[in-house]
C-alpha cells in the first residue's frame, strides 16, 4: 500500500505547493483536490505535469469539489452538496467535465467527488433524479476512460452499495472514508468497509469522534486519536488485499502539516 495526502489538507495557496509538501513529508503520493478554478487552468496544469516529472510523488486520484457546498452543518450540506441541486446541477456537471479532461491529461484514472445525499429509499423521488445524474457523469468520465470514486460517509454502506447496483455502470467504485461514517452519524467504520470492500479502490485515512448530540457533526481527530479504529481498518485492508493508495486527510486543527507527518508516521508503525 501506497501512503499519500490529499492536497488540500495543509491548505496550500497552490497545487504545486501542495505537491512540495508531499515530496517533503515523504508521501509517495497525493489525492489531487480541483477545487478552485486555477486548478483547472491549462498553465497550471502544465506546471503539474513538469512538476510530476520531476519528483517521486505520483497521483493517486484526483478529486472535485463544488462552488455552493454548505458544510456548516449536516443540514446544509444535504442540501447544496454533489449533484442533486437542479439550479446547480449544468454548472457542475460542466466543471466535471473539464475536471475529467484534466484528471486524463495527467495520467489519473480515478476522479472522485461527493455525488450529494443518496436517499435511503429508492420510493423518494429524488433517487431516480440521483441515479439519472450520476449515471450521466458515470458515462462522461468514461469518454476519458475514468472511473468514478463515489466518497463513503454521507450514507449508510448498505445504501450507497444498493445505489452502485442500481447505477448499472461499470466505471464507477468507491473512494472510502472511514471517519466520514462517525461525522455524519451513519454506522462504524469497518462495517461499512465489510460492505463496501468489493467496491474500494482507493482509501482516505481520516479519523474522528462520535458526536454527542445526535444531528451534529462528528468531530475530526488527528490520526490514530479518535473512533475510527484506524488499526483494524489497515488491517482488514491488507488482509483482503488491498494494494492502493492510503491517502491522509486532515481538515481541521491548527498544525495540518505536522498532523499529517504524524498521521503518515502512525501508518508507517502499523504496516510494518
Amino acid at each position: 500500500m501506497n501512503i499519500g495526502m490529499t492536497s488540500w489538507s495543509p491548505q496550500p495557496k497552490s497545487l504545486i505547493q501542495a505537491l512540495d509538501i508531499a515530496q517533503e513529508l515523504g508521501m509517495d503520493c497525493i489525492h489531487l483536490g480541483f477545487f478552485d478554478e486555477a486548478s483547472l487552468q491549462a498553465e497550471t496544469l502544465a506546471a503539474v505535469e513538469d512538476w510530476l516529472e520531476e519528483n517521486s510523488v505520483f497521483i493517486s486520484a484526483t478529486c472535485l469539489a463544488f462552488d455552493g457546498e454548505d458544510y456548516t452543518s449536516l443540514q446544509t450540506i444535504h442540501q447544496t452538496g454533489g449533484y442533486l441541486l437542479d439550479e446547480r446541477y449544468p454548472e457542475r456537471l460542466d466543471k466535471t467535465k473539464r475536471a475529467a479532461a484534466a484528471t486524463q491529461l495527467l495520467g489519473v484514472d480515478i476522479l472522485s467527488a461527493h455525488a450529494g445525499f443518496i436517499p435511503e429509499s429508492p420510493a423518494d423521488p429524488a433517487y431516480d433524479v440521483m441515479l439519472g445524474r450520476v449515471r450521466e457523469v458515470c458515462d462522461v468520465l468514461n469518454e476519458y476512460g475514468l472511473k468514478l470514486g463515489l466518497e463513503s460517509g454521507q450514507e449508510k454502506a448498505e445504501t450507497l452499495l444498493a445505489f452502485l447496483d442500481a447505477l448499472q455502470r461499470d466505471n464507477i467504485c468507491v473512494n472510502y472514508d472511514p471517519a466520514n461514517m462517525i461525522l455524519y452519524g451513519n454506522q462504524e467504520p469497518l462495517d461499512a468497509l465489510k460492505l463496501l470492500r468489493d467496491r474500494v479502490e482507493h482509501v482516505h485515512m481520516k479519523d474522528a469522534c462520535w458526536t454527542k448530540e445526535p444531528g451534529t457533526w462528528g468531530v475530526e481527530v488527528p490520526l490514530g486519536q479518535g473512533e475510527a479504529g484506524i488499526k483494524q481498518i489497515v488491517a482488514y485492508l491488507a488482509q483482503t488485499n488491498y494494494d492502493g493508495a492510503l491517502v491522509i486527510e486532515r481538515e481541521a486543527g491548527d498544525d495540518r502539516v505536522g498532523d499529517i507527518a504524524r498521521g503518515k508516521a502512525y501508518l508507517d508503525r502499523i504496516l510494518v
